[in-house]
């Protein structure tokens, strides 16, 4: 009542988790989540929120100054379609297929879209991660206000046990061994938080 409606979002790049990485013969996409680690929450976690993932389609610099109301040019389509969930920040043992993560997390499935973008790069964009961030710049995560009661997440991006963009597929030839790809923020790349 006093501060107002507070939104919270945040901008990044990634990281390629292996340089010259290869998809293989005939890659086929099965899905590519957005896995985020939880570090702490305020306000009630019982409401549910609903997220939006945009690519952005201008570059983040690092010899650029960003303050929390600053923007970055994004494409409008929301990647995440409107994702719905409630935050967990105090689960400390998630189940995903046939991994145990020890740690409160949030997984986001994005746009096949964006995933069939990824898989079908040349193999040159891979082979190193300042050629990758030219063709994926990356992205804008935010979630929809709702008109009271609800929370604000704090998300640890550079914790790369936890926080990946996960990008599984199989080859065609091949349909029943999944493989699975994993996209990183770290120390050298530029992120920062955005509040309304």
């Amino acid at each position: 009542p006093v501060f107002g409606l507070t939104q919270a979002g945040f901008y990044t790049q990634f990281h390629l988790s292996k340089a010259g990485h290869n998809f293989g013969e005939s890659p086929v996409l099965d899905s590519i989540v957005l896995q985020l680690c939880i570090n702490n929450y305020y306000g009630d976690t019982t409401v549910m929120q609903t997220v939006h993932a945009y690519e952005l389609t201008d570059s983040l610099s690092s010899s650029q100054t960003y303050c929390n109301f600053s923007e970055v040019a994004h494409n409008p389509t929301d990647l995440a379609n409107g994702y719905q969930f409630y935050p967990h920040p105090l689960t400390s043992t998630n189940i995903v297929g046939t991994d145990t993560i020890n740690h409160a997390i949030i997984r986001i499935p994005l746009s096949q879209e964006l995933g069939n973008y990824l898989i079908n790069l040349d193999s040159t964009y891979y082979t190193e991660s300042e050629i990758f961030k030219e063709y994926f710049k990356g992205l804008y995560v935010t979630c929809d206000a709702v008109s009271q009661n609800a929370a604000i997440t704090s998300i640890t991006l550079t914790n790369n046990s936890f926080t990946t963009l996960q990008l599984y597929y199989h080859n065609a030839a091949t349909p029943d061994k999944p493989k699975r790809y994993d996209f990183y923020v770290t120390s050298s790349d530029v992120y920062f938080n955005h509040f309304d």
